[in-house]
């Protein structure tokens, strides 16, 4: 199931994104860990059941717009969730390590 953090149905742009998403997916690109550090990486569209961060930043929707990403070291392999509660003033950060599942060299790649 797809799911974009707007708490509404998708408009035909957000349609036509998840069908540029699966035309990269199906590239199958070179993975290059490297490229995924340098700052917090938004969550603004997810696949399959809804998480749990999503489901506490939509509580609130009508009053504060809140943030969830993660940022990564691929030096250390470590990963810092992060989720807004209440904006920026609440949030909650949990961390982490992350290695890739298999030797996948392609996108995408999955991580435990």
């Amino acid at each position: 199931q797809e799911r974009w953090r707007t708490g509404r149905a998708p408009s035909a742009d957000e349609a036509r994104l998840s069908t540029l998403v699966d035309a990269l997916v199906a590239r199958r690109v070179p993975f290059e860990a490297d490229a995924l550090g340098g700052g917090l990486w938004l969550s603004l569209y997810t696949r399959g059941p809804q998480p749990r961060w999503a489901r506490n930043a939509e509580f609130l929707a009508p009053l504060v717009r809140n943030r969830a990403g993660q940022s990564y070291d691929p030096e250390s392999r470590s990963v810092t969730n992060y989720g807004e509660i209440l904006g920026p003033a609440v949030h909650f950060e949990a961390h982490g390590s992350f290695a890739p599942r298999d030797d996948a060299a392609a996108c995408p790649v999955d991580f435990d």
